[in-house]
Formats: C-alpha cells, structure tokens, sequence
C-alpha cells in the first residue's frame, strides 16, 4: 500500500503513540553527556559597563568591522538551507553576493559547450540574464548571446565557444546592482596542442561540500577566480542552516499540500492583553553596526529591559522606556559575533547572555548584580571538540532553571547534530564568579532547534523542547547535580500535523522576508507545562502556532493557530504568567502591508486553544530589502517574550519591523493579562473599566479594588493578617510595621522569641545575638529551629567549635582514603575537598583529593576527625565528675554509652538568666512593656532592650479618646482629639477622607484601629457608616465620646 501525505503522519502519530521515543535512535535512555575539559574555557573576568563602554570608545571605528567588510563576489557552493534548484545531484555553484563579473581559468584551450542556469534564493533577486565572454590569453575572442531563461528550473545555456582558456560569466543586475544566479553541470571538452578534442568533462559539483568556497582554488583542474563586477554590499549575519535530507523532506511535503488539520485554526475567543507602555527600541545603524537580521531578543528585570541584537547591546528603563546604555556588541562581549540571546534569571536575580563567533565557540556573559549597568562576569568556551570538532554553533539557544544554564546548538558540518550544553550555574552566581562544570551531550539528531526551557518553579530537571517531525514535538530534560548531569529523551508529543511555513510577501519588495522554517522559537515551563511556539504554513501563509504540554507524560494539553486572510505571521514568541496569562507575539507581513508587530493573548478560563483576536503592536512603516551572500532577504531570525521578575505577572515582548527603508527597527511592548480570581474578567477590567467602547467596557468590569495600583485585585494578592488590607499597603498606609522593608507586615513575620519584631530585625538591631549568620537569634536556633546545643548553654555547637571548642572526635571517615564513587562519608571534610577540587564530588575520589583532606580540609592532630559537634559533648567518661564542665547552670553525667551527656539546666531557659559562675539566677523581664530582656549565657547578665515604637500589649488601653504606645522604651498615653484619625493634631477634611477611603478598603493615611471609633467605649472591628457619621459629628464640633 502506497501513503499518500495526510495517511503517512496519520501512521507515523500511531507509530510514535505506540512506541514513543524507541523510534528515534532507539531513544528514551539516559546518556550521561561529555564534560568539557577546562583548558577549554577562555579567561574569565568581571569588569564594569564603564570598562566596556571605554574599550568601545578606543576601538573607535574598528568596531564597524562587525559585519562583511565591502569585497567583490565569490564562487561558493552554497549551504544547505542556501540550496535551491541543483540540475543534478544536491550541490551546485553560484555567485555569492551577486557579483556580476565572475571569471573561470581552464588548465588549457578548450570549447565551452554551456551549462546549466537557475535561479539563486527568490525571484526577486534572480539576474535576468547571464552571457559569457570568452578569452583566449588576454584578447577576447567571443561573446554569446544573453540568456534570459533564468528560473526555478535549471535550463541549459549552449554557449558553444571554441578554443577558449578563460571565460567571464556576466550577469544582469536585479537589486543593488547586482544579480544572483545558480550553475550546474558545466560542460567542456579539452582541446590538444595538435587541435584535437579530448574526452567531454561535466562538472556536477558533487564531490564538493555544503558551504565550500571554490574562489582561489583549483577546484576540479580549474582556476575560480574572484568576482569583478559590481555587487550588493551588506553587512548578514549567517542564516540559520538547515540539513539537505531535512530541507527536502519540508519542501516535498509542502508540495503536497496542506492536510485539512492545518487548514483550521481556533481563535477569536481569548482575552485581549492589555497593553501598557512599548516603545521605539534598538534600529539598524545604532552602536556602529548596520548587520542584518537583528535576531531579536530582550528581557525584561526588576528595573531594567535589556536588548541584545545583532550586534547591539542596549539598556532601558523599565518605568519610562528611556534608553540609559547602549553600546557595540563587540565591545561589551569582544570575540562574540551574533545569534545573541538574553534573559534575566529571577532564581538568582543575575542576567545571562549568550552569543556565537560562527566559528569555535560560545561567548558567556553573567551579570554580578541585577543591574545589567554594572559589573558582568565574561568568559566564553570552545564548543568544537571531541565529536563536534571542526563545526562552528549556529542558532544557540538560551534557557535556565534553579539550579543550570542551558544552551544547545546547530553544530554546522560533516553529520550535522546537534548539542546540548548544561552549565552549573552556582559558581557563575558565587560572590566570586567563576566558569564551573560544562556538558556537552553531543550528536543529538538535527531538530531545527532544541529550546531549553525558562523555568520558572522548580520541577527538580530542566525541560527541553524540539520539533521532531510535523506531527511530533520531542520533550527531553537534564537531571542535576550540574556537577554530573544527565539527559533523559522522554519521547514525543502528538500535535496537529502542520507544513513549514512559506516565505513571507512584504509591502514594496519583491523578495519574500527568509521565514526560516518551521524551527521552534522559545519554550518555558511553568506549573507542570511547557509552552513554545513556531511558525508553520496554512493555505500557502505562515501562521503562529502555539502548544501547551504536559511536561510528565508528554500529552498535549491544548494548541492553537493564530492565521490571517492575508496576512502571513512570522517569528512569534509566548509567555505564560503566574494567573496563567499568555501573550503570543509575533511579526506579520503582506503585498500590502509594511512589516509590522502584532499580539494576542488568552487567560486561564478561556477556551481551551482559543486566543483573542489579533491586535496591532506597531505598523511598518518601510520595506525591508536586506539581501545576504545567498540571495535571501533577511528578517528575524527570532523574536522573545519573557514574564516580569517583580511580580510575575507582567508580560514584555520585543519584535522586529520596517522602520525606515531597508533600516529594520525593533519595539517593546509590556502587557498585563490574567483572571487570578477566576470570575470570568481580565484583571485589568477587573479593577478598571477603562474607556467606553474600550476592551474593559465589558459587564462587571470595575468590581475589584486595587489598592497598590499594579493592576492585580486585592482579593489576589497576600493580606496575611487577614485585616482586608493588601500588605504592602497596610504597610504603606501605617497599619503595619515593617521593620525591614521587605513589603510584609512585621507581625506577619517569624518571632521566634517574642519580641514583638520579626527575627531578621531583632538580629540587625543586635538586640539577640546570632553567631552563625543565619539570621535566627541563637536562642531560637537551639531551640529546635536549625542548630544543636548539645552542651545546653544557649549557643550553637558549630559556633562552639569556631570561638574555641574542639572537634576533632569524630566517627571514622573514608575521606583519607581512596575510593571509586564520588565524595566522602564527612560532609565538613567532603565541601572544603570540593570546594578546591569539583571533580572529587562528580567523579573518582582518587589520591589527589586525599591528598587535599589530609593537607587543607584537616584541622585535627593525625587520627582526629571533625563532625561539628564540640568534643566536650563527645568525652569519654566513667563516672560523672568527669564531665563537669565548670557551668554551674548545667548538668551533665556520664551516659550509658560511656560518653558524657548534657541532660539540662539548673533554671527555667524562657524566663531566667543564670550566672556559669555562681548559678544565681535573674528574671528575663522586668514588668516594663516596652522592652524585653535577653541573656547573655556566658556572664549571666540581663539586658532589656527597647521594643520598635508603637503600641504594645500592656502599655495602656487604647480607645478614640486615648492614644497609648511605646516610645523610646516609655509608655506613654496621651489625650486623643476624637475625629482625627489621621493623627496630625484636628479634625480637618482630610480625616473625613481617610475614614471614606477606610469604607472602601483602602488605608493610605490611617490604619483601621485609627479609623474605627464608633462605639466610643469598644469599636466593633468594623468600618461602617457610623464611623463616618462619628468623623462628620467631631468635625462640626460635637463629640459625644470624649471630655
């Protein structure tokens, strides 16, 4: 039985439900990946953007050199994905850049009987003729007719020109004086010195590679020689490259037309994003570079958006869209070349770059701070090695989690695979930056583009997401340690078949924009899900495509196609947020149409694959024609859209469109979506109904208080004292304390001891002791929250160790000698080896880490082990004298198992103090409320010290006519004013405002307990009309409550 196209992938999606990942490479294993030697790493240095920003500025104009520098055409067999109409075979030759005087040396006298002629790249750039001249030494000797028939299918040009020894192949030019062209099967016969014809040659070009430039060389006996006519002189970067098998395969299946699964497409019924401030970011030209595409990506952190583009580095801020740094690519990262990628961290609060140097490696830059203005830790690594030597990275891709870095990469050459590569990210976020653990898991099968992840969460591994064939994505993921990691092939996700997208028309053009296939863009994984995107073809357009997957069993949870009537939609990128918001944005194109941006979105109780209607982020406003070496007209070759760090719930995007004629532009858009109360309304209509007519005039809209402003219900956000406040409004309005600024009530925070202020601030003001930096106060830490006290004197056992006591009795240990697995049996001897040596943790504790354990990681006399615990807890005894320890505040006897134990205190730990040296004893408090004593166990001393300002239990009995509260460890009362809830010494209208504002919910100028005041004997825990009414009474004179 013969397949047609739509019964081939209805029996592959059998085949792959059935057998998984057994069908590819036999997969669904672990592989345990190639570390990279460090003498791979280049040299890793922090410096500051003013360190760059002056290196820039001593480069001058040499950084303009970050493009081709002008020079005439070449003879190239072109790349794979730069391969169009071969005559014969899968290779030919052609004219890179256009040139359109290209010469050709025979080894002697010859007749020239033609060639094949096709097209090179799109229509648009086509030469509309080619002619020879041919020369016999210096002197021209004849020149043939032009040949028109230049298209899709080769023709064979008969130029019959005898007894020539160098020909020149000239050409029409089409755009920018220049005209591109493919040659197959060149046809000669060698002519003898007696006149004689020898045997026909035929060069088909096939016994050359992918990519090989034949200029300067003797390819197949002749000489090729440089171009000297005019040509398109333009600073491309490298397009994406694409295997011939696969790029066959894409194109047969096309011809075969569309199945009916991607002809239909959901959409229309989500929620429409609202858009909040976008601007006018990085344009072609800026930062001395004028490269093209600019490979668009961005991030946006806590104050900061961050663009990288080819070969641009730029800063904005977040508030207002201002641009506050831009500088070269080369200058800020000097070796990187392009494919840029960023992305900010918000596990480690540091931002990440990423680019090639289309030539041996990858170049690594990571931010000290979450300020991209500031210090960045720069290094880079070789990534042609081992099984990947002699390939260059092409199209890296970018992901991250809790604990790694992730890229992988097209690695361009000999069996074209690809590779992925995990980073241990702790030694890069350390407070001394460094380049630790790299692998590499190599020879991965050519997907397009393997996307790691932006997690966000901690699923314990890193997910991985690849389009495998139409009708099948592939999920892998990398389990930690990063110190040895592994990649597990988890198999394939089913999805609606779909066809590669064609290229996309554009206004005042006639090369179609390079749409780059049907690769997918960017992944990330939150809450159990993967979500990414691609472009794939409908009805002969590119549409954007969007999947959401379970991430544990590989199920499709939903997808959609997001297409228009004429439109063709190119290079989108998705995001999810924290309410599960999705904003899908994307670039789009016709005849008629400039390129431009475009978005949409969905929340979480919308229809299942179902986004809103497509709205305009901003319109083209000029053609793009950018041409490369090959005769494609650039654009792309990504886009990004990222979720906001400081709440999680804002969305940014950043997308390519005509700005000025042949002058790409970029713009960046934030957006606020979600329904994180699930009642049916976007959480921007939710508190806002905006405009009549607008997308918030909706029913409902409007019911929900936002207090803060940030466009979240209140009911969505944390009140943790359930007072019907919002935090950081409660403490923004003076309802709650915030000792440490941290947005969070302090009483909402830990006490372990009962101070009345949270822990971290009882630390910081050294009103309790905390040895151990953990930032517990010490006598909670013993108090089961983290540290042992095994000798009971109110310190931590790690604390005893460092101020004096020793440690050097310890259970035997294997770390002196040794052993194949990874690691000792002493985790305090086990981190300081590792710590000097990573690979003693990661692989073969061997000599060499011995070696460190017994030289730097001992501390004890030969014999001696430490294990944390002070030896007085660990003394060997027989009879209980033996184990006094001169505390007369402890007792200790003699233990069963013949060491000493501390079986407990001579005095109540939680209200007395007792002296070591005479075991007296003092109360803790002193009856005063506002202090609180704390116990220096070493002198038996007491000191009281204050609690925070305000009021506090036992200091009075607050009402509407009294005002009671700590000051300055006094407690004092003072008479009230009834009415002024503000507290600022009348009744005024502006109490009358902030008991109104009470009514509402919103406490900005008052807390509750100020604007409750009615009852006058015991208010009701309420804010009701009679509270107002008791405000409106004591502001016309009448106060019913107070003398």
């Amino acid at each position: 039985m013969r397949l047609n196209r739509s019964g081939w992938n209805r029996t592959l999606t059998v085949l792959l439900t059935v057998f998984g990942a057994g069908i590819a490479r036999g997969q669904d294993r672990r592989i345990n990946g190639e570390r990279l030697d460090p003498s791979a790493y280049g040299p890793g240095v922090v410096e500051s953007m003013d360190d760059a920003l002056a290196r820039q500025a001593e480069m001058g104009e040499q950084i303009q050199a970050d493009g081709r520098k002008p020079e005439h055409g070449t003879w190239v067999i072109p790349s794979i994905r730069a391969t169009y109409f071969p005559h014969s075979g899968q290779h030919y030759v052609m004219n890179k850049w256009g040139d359109t005087r290209m010469g050709i040396r025979f080894p002697g006298t010859v007749t020239l009987h033609g060639a094949y002629f096709a097209g090179q790249a799109s229509e648009g750039v086509w030469a509309k003729g080619v002619r020879v001249v041919g020369y016999r030494g210096a002197e021209i000797v004849q020149t043939t007719e032009w040949f028109t028939d230049i298209g899709r299918e080769p023709k064979f040009f008969e130029m019959n020109l005898p007894a020539v020894d160098r020909v020149v192949i000239e050409s029409k030019a089409t755009i920018g004086r220049a005209g591109w062209y493919a040659m197959d099967d060149l046809a000669y016969t060698p002519v003898s010195g007696a006149g004689r014809p020898g045997d026909r040659v035929v060069i088909d070009f096939e016994d050359g590679n992918y990519d090989l430039d034949l200029t300067d060389t003797t390819f197949r006996g002749l000489t090729w020689e440089r171009g000297a006519g005019e040509f398109y002189n333009a600073d491309a970067m490298p397009g994406p490259e694409t295997p011939d098998e696969i790029r066959r395969a894409q194109e047969a299946a096309n011809q075969a037309g569309s199945g009916p699964e991607e002809q239909s497409a959901v959409g229309g019924g989500g929620t429409t994003p609202e858009l909040l401030l976008n601007f006018d970011a990085v344009r072609r030209g800026q930062g001395s570079s004028s490269s093209f595409p600019p490979d668009t990506d961005g991030a946006i952190g806590p104050n900061h958006y961050v663009e990288t583009v080819n070969r641009v580095f730029a800063v904005y801020n977040k508030s207002t869209g201002a641009q506050v740094q831009l500088i070269n690519l080369g200058s800020f990262l000097p070796g990187s070349s392009g494919d840029p990628r960023v992305l900010f961290d918000q596990h480690s609060g540091r931002w990440v770059v990423v680019v090639s140097d289309f030539s041996s490696r990858i170049y690594l830059a990571v931010s000290s701070t979450n300020d991209p203005t500031g210090s960045w830790f720069k290094t880079n690594f070789i990534v042609a090695q081992g099984s990947d030597a002699g390939k260059w990275p092409d199209y890296e891709t970018l992901g991250v989690d809790a604990r790694g870095i992730y890229t992988a990469t097209f690695m361009v050459g000999g069996s074209n695979r690809m590779t992925i590569f995990a980073i241990d990210k702790a030694p890069l976020v350390a407070p001394v930056q460094s380049l630790g653990t790299i692998t590499a898991f190599r020879e991965l099968v050519w997907e397009g583009a393997i996307q790691p992840a932006h997690t966000y969460g901690d699923p314990g591994a890193q997910y991985f997401v690849s389009r495998a064939t139409s009708s099948a994505l592939r999920v892998r993921r990398v389990d930690p340690p990063l110190t040895a990691p592994t990649l597990t092939d988890q198999g394939f996700c089913i999805i609606p078949i779909h066809s590669s997208p064609p290229d996309a028309p554009a206004m005042g053009t006639t090369t179609p924009l390079d749409s780059v296939g049907d690769r997918l863009m960017m992944s990330m994984f939150r809450n159990g899900s993967i979500w990414t995107t691609h472009c794939v073809g409908v009805s002969g357009r590119g549409a954007a495509r969007w999947y959401e997957i379970d991430a544990a069993t590989n199920a499709l949870l939903q997808s959609g196609t997001v297409n228009h009537a004429s439109l063709h939609y190119i290079f989108p990128s998705i995001a999810v947020n924290n309410g599960g918001g999705v904003v899908l944005s994307f670039s789009g194109s016709n005849a008629s149409t400039f390129p431009s941006a475009y978005y949409t979105g969905r929340v979480q109780s919308d229809p299942v694959g179902e986004m809103a209607p497509v709205q305009l982020l901003v319109a083209g406003t000029a053609s793009q024609t950018l041409i490369d070496s090959f005769g494609r007209n650039r654009f792309g070759d990504y886009s990004y859209t990222n979720v906001d760090p400081a709440n999680d719930q804002g969305i940014w995007t950043i997308q390519e469109y005509g700005r000025t004629t042949n002058n790409w532009g970029t713009w960046v858009g934030s957006f606020q979506i979600g329904d994180c109360n699930g009642n049916g309304i976007s959480d921007q209509c939710d508190v806002d109904c905006g405009t009549p007519g607008g997308i918030c005039d909706v029913a409902g809209c409007g019911q929900s208080e936002d207090c803060n402003g940030n466009i979240e219900p209140d009911d969505c956000e944390t009140d943790c004292n359930n007072n019907d406040t919002q935090d950081d409004c409660d403490v923004d309005g003076g309802g709650s304390l915030d000792c440490n600024a941290n947005g969070v009530p302090d009483e909402c925070e830990p006490d372990c001891n009962g101070s009345g202020a949270p822990d971290d601030c009882d630390v910081a003001s050294a009103s309790s002791p905390d040895c151990n930096g953990n930032n517990i106060p010490d006598e909670c830490d013993v108090n089961g929250q983290g540290s042992e006290d095994c000798q009971l004197n109110g310190v931590p056992d790690e604390c005893d160790v460092e101020s004096g006591s020793e440690d050097c009795i310890g259970p035997p240990t294997n770390c002196y000698t040794a052993h194949a697995s990874p690691g000792c049996d002493n985790l305090l001897i086990e981190n300081c080896v590792c710590a000097v040596d990573p690979g003693c943790c990661s692989g073969n504790y061997d000599s060499s880490c011995v070696f460190l354990a017994n030289t730097f990681c001992q501390p004890c006399a030969p014999g001696g082990v430490p294990d944390g615990i002070p030896d007085e807890c660990q003394q060997p005894c027989t009879i209980p004298a033996e184990c006094d320890d001169g505390n007369a505040c402890t007792v200790e006897t003699c233990g069963g198992g013949g060491v000493c134990v501390f079986t407990g205190l001579t005095y109540d730990g939680d209200t007395e103090c007792c002296d070591p040296a005479t075991g007296n004893t003092q109360l803790l408090e002193d009856g005063d409320p506002c202090t609180h004593g704390t116990c220096n166990l070493q002198t038996g001393t007491v000191t009281q010290t204050a609690f925070p300002d305000g009021p506090r239990p036992g200091c009075g009995a607050e009402d509407p006519c009294s005002l009671a509260a700590c000051q300055s460890a006094v407690c004092v009362t003072t008479p009230k004013i009834y009415g002024d809830v503000n507290n600022d010494g009348s009744v005024d209208i502006f109490d009358i405002l902030c008991v109104l504002d009470g009514f509402a919910g919103v406490f900005t100028g008052c807390s509750m307990n100020d604007v409750d005041i009615v009852p006058c004997e015991a208010p009701d825990g309420t804010i009701d009309v009679f509270d107002i009414l008791g405000v409106l009474d004591a502001f016309a004179g009448s106060s019913g409550c107070c003398p």
